[in-house]
C-alpha cells in the first residue's frame, strides 16, 4: 500500500489507461478525473499503510512479549484481513470523493 500511495500521489500513469493504476469507469472519464482519482487514493493508500504498519508491528511485538493469550497464527489472519478491508475503504472512499467533485459525465460540479 505505500507503493500505491507514492504512485497514486504522484499521479499514477499519466494517462487514462486500462491496464495500469485506479481504474473504475468514473476515475476514467478524463483526464481530470485521472489525476484527482489518482492523488486522493494514493493519499488515502499512503496514511493507512503507515497506520497499518504502526499496528502491525505493535501488535507483533506486544504477542513476542507474551502480552497477548493468542498466538501469532491467529493474529497475522486478522491483520491480513484488517489490511483487506482498509484496501476496501480506500476504494469506498475514493469514489465518495469522486462523486461529489465530479458529475456523471467527469465535469467538475460547481
Amino acid at each position: 500500500m505505500v507503493l500505491f500511495g507514492i504512485f497514486g500521489m504522484r499521479g499514477g500513469t499519466k494517462k487514462v489507461n486500462w491496464w495500469l493504476g485506479y481504474r473504475t469507469s468514473m476515475a476514467s472519464k478524463n483526464q481530470e478525473t485521472w489525476v484527482f482519482v489518482h492523488k486522493h487514493w494514493g493519499r488515502l493508500s499512503l496514511i493507512i499503510a503507515l497506520v497499518l504498519i504502526a499496528l502491525s508491528t505493535t501488535i507483533v511485538i506486544l504477542e513476542y512479549a507474551d502480552v497477548f493469550a493468542l498466538s501469532l497464527s491467529i493474529i497475522i489472519p486478522i491483520l491480513i484481513g484488517v489490511q483487506l478491508l482498509s484496501i476496501l475503504l480506500t476504494i469506498i472512499l475514493t469514489e465518495k470523493a469522486l462523486k461529489q467533485k465530479f458529475d456523471k459525465n467527469g465535469n467538475i460540479k460547481n
